[in-house]
């Protein structure tokens, strides 16, 4: 009884689908209260379709983690994919000047 239907069923215990599910309802939550804009850009962002492209929406934390910076609502922020790698591990207020660097040349 291996066929490929009962291979790919959802098995309980498997963390990362849970992992998985905890990060799109803090995306939801984090697009609720900021909008549909790009954190450090100001552009809309695309919510479907494929996940590895550049104007994907992804969650930015603002002080990072490897800076003591935690996963709480305040400390998150849609980014772009793109606009995610551009802001590395910055400290949030270096962030914050290449924000308002970003949005003037705008």
């Amino acid at each position: 009884m291996t066929s490929a239907a009962t291979k790919s069923q959802y098995y309980p215990g498997q963390s990362w689908f849970f992992q998985r599910r905890a990060k799109k309802s803090k995306l939801a939550a984090v697009r609720q209260r900021d909008g549909d804009d790009c954190w450090y850009c100001g552009n809309v962002m695309r919510f479907g379709g494929i996940p590895n492209t550049r104007k994907y929406a992804t969650l930015e934390h603002l002080q990072p983690l490897s800076k003591g910076g935690t996963s709480a609502m305040e400390n998150l922020a849609l980014c772009h994919k793109s606009c995610n790698g551009h802001l590395k591990d910055f400290e949030r207020a270096h962030k914050e000047k290449m924000q308002a660097g970003m949005r003037a040349r705008i």
